[in-house]
């Protein structure tokens, strides 16, 4: 049986996939639009690899804390609190 792992990170305009073998070697990256030919293709060209092909995601939605003045630091929405000294949630 030829066992591969995809792993894909979903953006909003395009998303990377990568594919790897049992032994760890890389046997497919590319990146596509958010275009369901494109995505189509992908999964066709992902399935040759292997006869099982289980699926890792990552979706990344970042943005800006409102608390950090400067601005540096970014944090995911699933992870943010943005509380305030109240204990209620920020904006």
């Amino acid at each position: 049986m030829n066992r591969t792992w995809a792993g894909i990170n979903a953006g909003k305009g395009h998303h990377h996939c990568v594919v790897i073998n049992g032994e760890g070697a890389k046997l497919l990256s590319r990146r596509v639009m958010n275009d369901e030919s494109e995505l189509l293709n992908l999964l066709a060209d992902v399935l040759e690899l292997g006869d099982e092909v289980p699926w890792a995601s990552k979706v990344t939605r970042f943005r800006k804390t409102p608390k950090d003045p400067d601005q540096s630091r970014w944090a995911s929405p699933t992870t943010s609190t943005n509380s305030s000294p109240s204990g209620k949630a920020g904006p």
